[in-house]
């Protein structure tokens, strides 16, 4: 993200996004394989409503964080700080 920030080269931000986009992707898939194995047959449904709810907060809590960054450093240093 250092990187995408500190990018004057449009191919290579896209790039750069898009790398990061994967890497995120494969993130996610291990952490929810890992956390429905590690989670008894039982408790399943709750846990990944639980896990849902407090990954969709805290998108939107890293949202405002992004946004007031932002605001306070300007743009290409908010990223920078971020990435």
């Amino acid at each position: 993200m250092i990187a995408f920030a500190l990018s004057k080269n449009f191919y290579l931000s896209m790039a750069l996004l898009a790398l990061s986009g994967m890497v995120d992707n494969v993130s996610v898939i291990i952490r929810a394989s890992i956390l429905q194995a590690a989670t008894p047959n039982h408790m399943r449904g709750r846990v990944s409503a639980v896990n849902g709810i407090f990954i969709g907060s805290s998108n939107e809590i890293g949202a405002f964080e992004s946004g007031v960054a932002a605001k306070l450093m300007g743009t290409v240093p908010s990223v920078v700080f971020g990435g």
